[in-house]
């Protein structure tokens, strides 16, 4: 019944002429199909004694965990594409080498710059999509602790997670594109940067709750740029300033925005710990962490992936920072 890619629910297997039936001990059913790039490629099947048993929060329920299990593939075989792009580049090149020595440090370089690729999509997986994979897993569970008779409040909870796996959807997606991508993205009209940061600051509601972060945003403009970049770069951006935040004092992150000639000027301010002056001009490298923290998890992949996406927009960005006293 999940060949045509729709959950459904059977109130009644012994009235329906497409359900074969084997028993008559399973009357309700319920099938949600697990989808990869618009095809379905596995379902969730469940199957009860008592008719009419499955309602719609079971099918909102499920229709979630497919979802989440349809993301987890989406990772898994985009690596896995991705390292065997890998494996067939090193063949090309080997060969090219044994042809043509005088070629190998152009091969060479062009190897290495794979495997950069490589590296940061799997850091931004692994490292960017952790808070919209928590808010999932956690609203979930706050679900699950109030079934079977679902509260209104654990109906918005539900509301949340679906939410959040259909943002790490288009996250996911985006990030696989971004990841075949140099200087060429779709740019898109009339972009609204409310929005996007609304999306944001939704995805990270939980983060900015445990750390009591205030924010206050001034009104964004509309203009040309993709989307789902736009997204990732607010979110690391946001992200790295409740992460990089000062112990003894409460997080203050501000937004702020200025027409400047034909210029957007975006501000992103906080009151954290700073950037050494003399680490400033290399925060924005591959791999580079301008400190290291014991407490504080990162892999130095965020600020070039931000600093990526503005120069494919044509744009440019810049820090300024004290020690203790915040970056802007």
């Amino acid at each position: 019944m999940a060949e045509s890619g729709i959950a459904q629910i059977i109130p009644d297997t012994s009235k329906n002429e497409n359900y074969i039936i084997d028993d008559r001990v399973r009357l309700s059913e319920i099938t949600i199909p697990i989808l990869f790039e618009d095809k379905v490629i596995g379902v969730i099947d469940s199957e009860h004694s008592e008719k009419s048993f499955y309602t719609d929060d079971h099918l909102v329920l499920l229709s979630t965990i497919a979802s989440i299990v349809g993301i987890k593939i989406m990772n898994i075989r985009a690596f896995e594409k991705l390292k065997g792009q890998q494996k067939e580049l090193e063949k090309q090149v080997k060969k090219q080498v044994k042809a043509k020595t005088i070629e190998l440090e152009d091969n060479i370089k062009m190897l290495h710059k794979s495997n950069k690729s490589l590296e940061s999509f799997a850091y931004a997986v692994s490292h960017d999509l952790k808070e919209p994979l928590r808010t999932i897993n956690s609203f979930l569970q706050l679900l699950k602790l109030n079934e079977p008779d679902l509260k209104e409040e654990s109906i918005e909870y539900l509301d949340f997670a679906v939410n959040g796996s259909l943002r790490m959807d288009d996250l996911l997606e985006g990030l696989l594109k971004y990841s075949k991508l140099d200087t060429q993205i779709n740019i898109e009209k009339e972009i609204n940067l409310n929005t996007i940061l609304e999306n944001v600051l939704l995805n990270l509601k939980i983060s900015l709750a445990q750390n009591n972060v205030k924010i206050n945003i001034q009104e964004m403009p509309m203009l040309n740029g993709n989307s789902t970049q736009l997204y990732q770069l607010f979110q690391n951006l946001i992200s790295n300033a409740i992460k990089f935040r000062r112990k003894d004092l409460n997080p203050i992150i501000e937004i702020k925005y200025k027409k400047e000639k034909n210029r957007n000027l975006i501000y992103i301010i906080d009151n954290g710990l700073g950037i050494p002056l003399n680490k400033i001009n290399y925060i924005f490298e591959l791999f580079y962490q301008a400190e290291k923290h014991d407490d504080i998890d990162g892999q130095g992949i965020g600020l070039s992936l931000c600093k990526k996406i503005m120069e494919n927009h044509g744009g440019k960005i810049s820090v300024e920072s004290q020690e203790d006293m915040g970056s802007t």
